[in-house]
Formats: C-alpha cells, structure tokens, sequence
C-alpha cells in the first residue's frame, strides 16, 4: 500500500506510538509473524519471505552517474527505481540490506546527508509498512557519522528492526530476529552480524552468535544468517564447480576468524547470505552450510557490468504438514521469473 506524504508523516510517530526523537530500543517488539496459506496440493503452509537488497552505496544524489551503466544516462535514481519493482514484485514479508548501503568512504558526507541517503532506501520499504533490517558494509563507514551514530538513526525509522546487539561484543548491529507461527512458538531466526571494515569476526562475535543458538536449541527452528564481507569459506577450489550461480570476480573475503565453524556448532543456520562481490552471485555448500552471495542492485557510486543486470536474491522459509523448506533465487532487473534453489529440506 502506498501512503500519501502526510499519512507517512504520521505513520512516523504512530506506528511505534512515539516521536522518532524518543525512540526506546528496548520498547520495541521485534517479534515477526510468519504468513498462513495453503500450498499448490491445498495443505495449509506457514510462509517467511525475505528481500536481501546488497551493496547500494546509496549518495543520497539521485542524479549520482552510475559506475559501469548498463544503458546511458544511468543515475542513483534507476537504483530507487529498481528497488520500488523488487517491493512490488517479491512481495517480501522483511528487507534485509546486507550492507554498503551508504557510500561514505569515497564521499566526503556531511551528517545531514548521510541521513538523506539511509532515509532514500528506506522510505520506499515503509511506506509499503514492510519490516526491514539491515548489517553494516565496509563502506558505510564515515567520519561523519559513525556507526553508532548510524544505528541510531537507522533504528529510530519507521518498520526498522535493526537493533545496536550487546555493548560488550565487537562491531555494531550483532543480533537476531525471531519468526513465530499462529501457535506463538519460533519456527524461523534470522542472524545478523557486523564484519566491520576488514571482515573479521572476533572471538566475541563468535561466543555471542554461539550462546544465542545454544538459548534457542529446544526450539529446533530452522535459520540464516546475514554478513557483508564474505569468510575464506566462500572462495572456491580450482577444479569446484559451481552449480548455482556465477563467479564473476574473485572472493574479497575477510580473515579466518573460526565463523563457519561457529555456524556449524550452531546447528541451526542453514545457509549464510553476503554482498560485498557485486559480480558474485553463487551458492556453494560447505559442511552442510549453503554459503550464498545476493548480487548487486546498486546503480550510481556502486560498481556494476554494463553486460551483468543489477540483481536482489529472495530467500523463503515454507513448512507445511509434511516438509520444511529453505529455498532461494534471484531477482534480475528486467526478469521477475522465480527459478527456485533447494537450501534445505526436511520433513516435520
């Protein structure tokens, strides 16, 4: 549903029943419902669909020109564009932007403007009252603003589920968001973590994820998780062979920092979603974990192919009487055609 100026103005203050300049984290519930339906056999099914937008590097310039076009002119604002036909299309039931939303290394921003640029891709998200959260990109990072400064803000927007995570872990915005059924209980978890400027993980990033899911393990819900820099994990083997997805440039990764095998002591994350690699946009498996890339939506400062369409991915949680599934595919522009790609599946 689109809302006129004035109803979003208002929408501001009422939807979390406070002005945004008295924002309480700690008021919010950020508790997410899964969708009742029925599936194409007529079985009632539970449903979670979620958007991952990557590597925006939002101006907050809509005439921004774009780096690598795919057609001329080409700005920042074919990126809003792009964005709103992904909205209305996926339908999602949450945004999740896997950082480099804001261009603010190469820039030069001033408060104000950064401000501008985060409230440029999330507007169109709220004004469609979709829940949205977000980690941080190594390029989000500015004198200007700092992050703490950034989630902040970030987190006093309308439909804003990004939360700062514990003061005594490293990097800003370690956290997770629960998805429950109609019976109350969780079937669904999303984790979300700060990879900072250099993609590392540190030690009390790992505790931190590590004793969430051992809080969680009697619940026996399936999850995923959200990062920006990819782990060495995701770099291939010179004679592996992808079968999802491309490899159109190398692995930027961050540092050894014993991730994956916190992810797989975990036990319930099932698959792991990054940006950073714009070309990128495989799945590959390790230790039973599918490790996926998103793509590249960004258009203006972010780098793109003028032969590569700006692409989103679309992850969705099903279960219905018989199975529980994870599935995913991309969102090219120009093709709104879904190509599913089984993550996990198991009965229930």
């Amino acid at each position: 549903m689109r809302l006129t100026l004035t109803s979003f103005a208002l929408l501001v203050v009422s939807s979390f029943g406070q002005p945004l300049n008295d924002f309480d984290e700690a008021s919010r519930d950020y508790t997410l419902h899964a969708v009742n339906g029925v599936d194409n056999y007529g079985q009632t099914q539970s449903s979670f669909t979620v958007l991952q937008i990557p590597d925006m590097h939002y101006t907050g310039n809509p005439k921004y020109p774009c780096n690598g076009p795919p057609f001329n002119p080409c700005w920042e604002s074919n990126m809003t564009d792009f964005i709103n036909e992904l909205l209305d299309q996926v339908k999602p039931n949450i945004v999740v932007f896997t950082g480099d939303q804001v261009e603010n290394t190469g820039i030069r921003h001033t408060a104000e403007e950064v401000k501008k640029a985060i409230d440029t891709y999330s507007t169109p998200v709220a004004q469609r009252q979709i829940p949205w959260a977000m980690v941080f990109g190594n390029h989000d990072e500015g004198s200007s603003f700092t992050r703490t400064q950034m989630l902040n803000y970030i987190a006093s927007r309308p439909y804003a589920y990004s939360q700062s995570g514990p003061t005594n872990v490293d990097g800003k915005g370690n956290y997770e968001l629960q998805v429950q059924t109609s019976n109350g209980k969780t079937s669904f978890r999303m984790y979300f973590l700060d990879t900072g400027v250099k993609g590392s993980i540190s030690k009390k990033q790992n505790d931190y994820i590590r004793q969430l899911a051992a809080s969680h393990k009697n619940e026996n819900a399936l999850a995923v998780m959200f990062y920006h820099i990819p782990v060495p994990e995701y770099i291939l083997g010179p004679s592996e062979t992808i079968t999802y997805g491309h490899q159109g440039e190398k692995v930027s990764n961050g540092p050894q920092s014993g991730l994956m095998d916190t992810i797989v002591q975990m036990g319930d994350v099932k698959a792991t979603f990054v940006g950073h690699d714009h070309y990128n946009d495989y799945c590959i498996e390790r230790r039973g974990v599918q490790l996926c890339y998103g793509g590249g939506v960004g258009y203006g400062a972010a780098y793109g192919s003028s032969s590569l369409p700006r692409s989103a991915r679309v992850i969705q949680w099903k279960r219905n009487s018989t199975d529980e599934v994870l599935t995913t595919w991309k969102q090219a522009k120009g093709d709104f055609s879904i190509e599913e790609y089984l993550l996990f599946k198991r009965g229930v």
